[in-house]
């Protein structure tokens, strides 16, 4: 569920940014560059526009890559060692009951007496 919330408006936030930013506020997050300060493409400011939507397709390319290869390099290597998932019966019985049994067990033997949760 954080994927369309944190990828898809992150992405939509990069590539409006690279259309309506105007020079005033690239300079204001990003600094000053003389005559070569962009603006977004939709304006007319010195024909830099496209270039700065470019820069940000090019930003997005690099994070997205990069994302990709860290989540591999972490996830791969789990999947491998069979650490990403419960095994087989407490799948079937259901990790909900397996937790509350867990923590029953738990509390029966540090009171010695049963105890329901």
């Amino acid at each position: 569920d954080t994927a369309p919330i944190h990828l898809g408006g992150g992405m939509v936030g990069m590539i409006t940014a690279a259309f309506f930013s105007t020079q005033e506020l690239y300079k204001v997050a990003i600094g000053d560059s003389g005559d070569d300060t962009p603006c977004g493409a939709l304006y007319v400011c010195n024909g830099l526009g496209w270039r700065q939507l470019a820069a940000n397709f090019a930003f997005l390319l690099a994070v997205s890559a990069w994302s990709l290869l860290a989540g591999l390099a972490l996830f791969v290597p789990l999947n491998i060692m069979s650490l990403l998932r419960v095994d087989k019966s407490t799948e079937d019985a259901g990790l909900d009951f397996f937790a509350a049994t867990r923590e029953e067990l738990t509390l029966r033997t540090n009171l010695g007496k049963s105890t329901k949760l």
